[in-house]
């Protein structure tokens, strides 16, 4: 009676790891140098969504919302103002804190351009400002979000050749 052994056998195991770790060699340097890019704009599309959860917010429930940027503890806040519509009247309820370190990449705010760092949607959905919050990573690239008018329009750019688009 013949015997079939199965299985890999060693020659097979030594081609296959070492395959395997020439591509490693490869793939982690592109990672590690595409890794800032893909946090920066992370991070710029989430101050893009909670604008628009402030936004969706206020016309849900007719109230008035804010997002209050704090440039240099390197964070912001989406706030509900409460019963009274003014925000930091004593009434305000938090909804949601966002600390841009906790990114990595060295992402931080680079420049806040609204008035008092603060953009207040309305009811009806139309902001009370304009202005961008802009940040920056540890490669110096630099992505924004905000309103470039007062219709509520919120959008999220990015600084390509001195342009943004």
């Amino acid at each position: 009676m013949l015997r079939k052994d199965s299985g890999f056998t060693l020659m097979e195991i030594m081609v296959t790891t070492a395959i395997f770790g020439i591509l490693a060699a490869i793939a982690v340097p592109n990672m590690i140098g595409w890794l800032p890019g893909h946090r920066l704009h992370s991070a710029a599309g989430d101050i893009r969504s909670n604008l628009q959860l402030a936004k969706t917010r206020a016309i849900k429930e007719n109230r008035f919302y804010a997002v209050v940027f704090n440039p240099v503890g390197g964070s912001y806040q989406v706030i509900n103002c409460g019963p009274d519509r003014t925000y930091n009247t004593g009434d305000d309820q938090v909804v949601k804190t966002v600390r841009l370190n906790e990114y990595g990449s060295g992402v931080a705010f680079h420049s806040v351009s609204y008035a008092n760092n603060l953009v207040v949607f309305q009811p009806n959905g139309l902001n009370q400002t304009m202005g961008y919050a802009t940040i920056i990573n540890n490669r110096g690239a630099q992505a924004r979000a905000g309103n470039p008018s007062l219709a509520g329009v919120v959008v999220c750019q990015n600084l390509l050749g001195g342009t943004w688009q």
